[in-house]
């Protein structure tokens, strides 16, 4: 009985394998379409992305061999060309010539106007480019408005002169964008093989050299590279990049320079001038100083400390027994088109306890038509706070008469170049005299600077003038020299 159950067990189990095979055979073919149909979709998404891939490798290669915007040849296509053109001109004992062009003011048209009337513009000064140029030259757009012209196979230099005298021609005429007529000027910085440089890259670079020096004489000109440009760069490099260090403020000093109320014989102000001891390039006065500091919009910054230490020190020696009647120190024109920065004038005055009146403001610099209301509100804030305002070199037309009449300004400051003959000339007595009228007819008052002879002083004293500043009177002392000599006068 057991031994049916055996192998009646052995038989069902023999028949489940059974099932089991065919079942096994059946389903192959669906699970073998299944794996190829799985294949198949792999493989079709690796063709997508490699098509893809091969897509965007060919608009690379197509930017480097053509720019997008302007159509001329992508910058490795023109450097290819440079080098090229390098060793041919050694070889055969030829010079060639790298301009660097900038197009003037082009960011207020794109801000103007929009970037694709930019663009547009940007194209039709590439087809203007290639008409000036002969068939052996080439042109790339080295950056947004910036580009590079190859001047190939020259055997005379002149021919360098008479191609870009062409491109500043070419430039003349008016550009025809959309419904815009569009005048453009241009800057360019020129370098010469071999004489200056026999690398790509130093071509390259004093090209550009050049052209900063073209921008620095108000465009539309041209300029050719030379040596001692870069020793300029050298310094403006390395004086930018001091101006954002810490150590900065450790070196500046104030100098002060009286200026003399000579009716009464005592000092009405000491006029602060700032010199920046550099350690590599010395003693760096105050002009300079902000320029640079300008470009790199740190001249509030500095203007702040200058006012803090300026402050500090009138209020030293007030201690002591020296009261002028107030201090002066310069600011720009364009500093007080920033409310924030009278504001902080203010907030300085008040958190060192320092009276606005025994402050003088040195205002340099020229007011333009766009800014005239801006700073009106600016000038009057200052009167309001009653801080002394001063227009510095009257003379050099910072502000017209109208401005006069709208801007509550306290004095006239006029520069040497006003009273250098003013002792040999009749004519030039009289136009000081005038001046002087002039001031005190808008009750305002003319501080006269560059004194520096005795003639001088005696013309301008009886000509009405009392207040003045010279060398004649008091030469510039840094500070701890006019303590030690102020306060042994006054002791």
């Amino acid at each position: 009985m057991e031994l049916i159950f055996f192998i009646s067990g052995i038989f069902i189990l023999l028949l489940y394998l059974v099932y089991v095979f065919i079942r096994d055979q059946r389903h192959q073919p669906q699970q073998s379409l299944g794996l190829l149909t799985l294949e198949l979709s792999e493989s079709r998404a690796e063709k997508q992305r490699l098509r893809e891939e091969l897509n965007s490798l060919q608009d690379r290669l197509q930017a480097t061999l053509i720019d997008p915007v302007t159509h001329l040849i992508g910058w490795q296509l023109f450097e290819d060309r440079l080098v090229q053109c390098m060793k041919d001109s050694a070889r055969n004992h030829l010079s060639f010539s790298i301009i660097q062009m900038d197009l003037d003011h082009f960011k207020m048209i794109n801000h103007a106007l929009g970037y694709d009337v930019g663009d547009l513009l940007l194209k039709a000064v590439a087809e203007r480019l290639q008409t000036c140029v002969r068939q052996v030259d080439s042109v790339s757009r080295f950056s947004k408005d910036t580009f590079v012209l190859l001047l190939a196979q020259l055997n005379k230099p002149e021919t360098t002169v008479l191609i870009t005298q062409r491109l500043l021609q070419a430039f003349t005429l008016p550009f025809q964008i959309k419904t815009h007529e569009l005048y453009l000027t241009v800057s360019m910085g020129i370098a010469v093989y071999p004489m200056d440089g026999e690398e790509a890259s130093i071509l390259l670079r004093n090209a550009e050299q050049a052209l900063f020096l073209a921008k620095e004489k108000n465009g539309n000109s041209y300029q050719f590279y030379q040596p001692t440009l870069q020793l300029g760069s050298q310094r403006e490099l390395t004086l930018h990049l001091h101006l954002n260090q810490e150590s900065l403020f450790q070196e500046l000093n104030l100098y002060y320079q009286p200026i003399m109320n000579v009716s009464q014989n005592s000092v009405f102000c000491m006029d602060t001038d700032l010199h920046w001891q550099h350690a590599e390039f010395g003693l760096i006065d105050q002009q300079e100083l902000f320029d640079y500091a300008v470009k790199q919009r740190k001249l509030n910054s500095i203007s702040e400390w200058l006012l803090r230490r300026a402050i500090q020190q009138f209020i030293h020696w007030r201690s002591l027994g020296f009261s002028p009647d107030c201090f002066s120190i310069t600011v720009l024109v364009d500093q007080l088109e920033n409310s924030h920065f009278v504001y902080s004038i203010s907030q300085i005055l008040q958190e060192l306890q320092c009276q606005p009146e025994w402050m003088l403001l040195k205002i340099v610099g020229h007011v333009t038509h766009s800014s005239a209301d801006i700073l009106e509100k600016s000038f009057n804030m200052l009167h309001y706070l009653k801080i002394k305002m001063a227009l510095a070199d009257y003379d050099s037309d910072t502000f017209s008469l109208r401005q006069l009449k709208v801007f509550p300004i306290h004095y006239l400051m006029l520069s040497s170049l006003y009273i250098e003959d003013i002792h040999l000339h009749a004519r030039t007595a009289a136009l000081v005299k005038a001046i002087i009228l002039l001031a005190q007819t808008m009750s305002m008052q003319v501080i006269v600077r560059g004194v520096e002879c005795e003639q001088q002083f005696q013309v301008l004293k009886e000509l009405g003038c009392t207040l003045m500043q010279g060398i004649l009177l008091g030469t510039p002392l840094p500070e701890n020299e006019v303590t030690a000599k102020m306060v042994a006068t006054t002791a």
